[in-house]
């Protein structure tokens, strides 16, 4: 027992030796380590996620299988088909779209500040100027416009592209590809410019103007592809059940704006509601006209045997089975 004691108290000592040895070492590394961390903290791109539930999820189907016990496996074969079917719905591609096109989302703004590691940050609803886009006019997508605000009448615009691709809005299809171009103009704000390959004004946002920028700050601005931008957002976008239980459907949406995503989600529930609204009344509207038409083809059958029962009377004589009571009542 004191052999393996001893043996223990050596391979300690040994250790600390070593560790004392070389403490430099670790405390660098310690040291490097926080600093790395810290620079991590403050110039990283942040990444947020917002949730919001929707349902429950429902089919009046269901209701009638689940009048009989012996249908209660059928039920929860259809509640998960339910289910299913509604993340189908949810992570559609128009409804991303409309949301897409109602924020305007087709042109992004962006800046990169004076620090030590450049990082764009997106400029959403506190952009300095704003872009009035043609959209009967091709446009330039994927391409960095830099703005450069020399006063409060005045701009300078900056692009160079070599590989720019051309999109028609209208039409919501590239038209030109790995096309050539280059941009270094000054104009006035709320003034058209165009050429051949594209054609917007640029408005200043006086509330938005950052008085204490320093000139190194890039401020720009780019064209998306529509089709392009719905893809990314539907791979942002998460769908999935609360529980397997339960007809609750989670969407989770994740972004570098945290306004941007709060209010895409907002709006992509809206259009969700509002299709299934419009499903809703759609059928309401089918079923009225249903039953109207069938009322419309009962009225006509009840006036047409009407009209040959009077007909029948006339021709043969018949007298009115209530006048023949009512007299022989009388009579009585």
């Amino acid at each position: 027992m004191k052999k393996k004691s001893d043996s223990s108290i050596e391979l300690l000592k040994h250790y600390f030796t070593d560790i004392v040895y070389y403490k430099f070492f670790f405390i660098g590394c310690i040291i490097t380590f926080l600093i790395a961390a810290i620079l991590f903290n403050k110039y990283a791109t942040r990444l947020y996620e917002v949730k919001a539930s929707i349902g429950p999820v429902q089919n009046d189907a269901s209701s009638l299988l689940g009048s009989n016990d012996l249908f209660l496996g059928l039920k929860a074969l259809q509640s998960n088909k339910n289910i299913e079917n509604g993340i189908n719905n949810l992570t559609s591609f128009p409804m991303v779209s409309a949301a897409i096109t109602s924020m305007n989302l087709e042109i992004g703004y962006f800046t990169e500040k004076d620090k030590l590691f450049r990082q764009p940050m997106e400029l959403y609803l506190r952009s300095p100027f704003t872009i009035s886009i043609d959209k009967s006019h091709i446009q330039p997508v994927d391409l960095k416009f830099q703005v450069i605000i020399l006063s409060d009448s005045t701009y300078r615009i900056i692009a160079d592209g070599k590989k720019v691709s051309l999109y028609n809005y209208l039409d919501n299809q590239i038209v030109m590809g790995n096309t050539a171009l280059k941009v270094d103009t000054i104009s006035g704000f709320n003034k058209t410019i165009s050429n051949k390959y594209y054609r917007f004004s640029v408005s200043l946002q006086k509330d938005f103007h950052p008085v204490t920028a320093s000139q190194e700050d890039l401020f720009y601005f780019t064209f998306y592809h529509l089709d392009f931008l719905t893809e990314k957002y539907l791979k942002q976008l998460k769908v999935e059940p609360l529980s397997p239980k339960t007809p609750i459907i989670i969407l989770k949406f994740r972004g570098h704006s945290l306004d941007k995503i709060v209010n895409f989600l907002n709006r992509y529930i809206d259009a969700v509601l509002n299709e299934n609204l419009a499903k809703k009344n759609k059928i309401a509207r089918s079923t009225i006209n249903f039953i109207d038409s069938q009322i419309s083809e009962i009225s006509d059958s009840l006036v047409e045997s009407e009209s040959k029962l009077r007909n029948y009377r006339s021709a043969n004589q018949v007298m009115d089975l209530s006048f023949q009571g009512k007299s022989l009542y009388e009579n009585a």
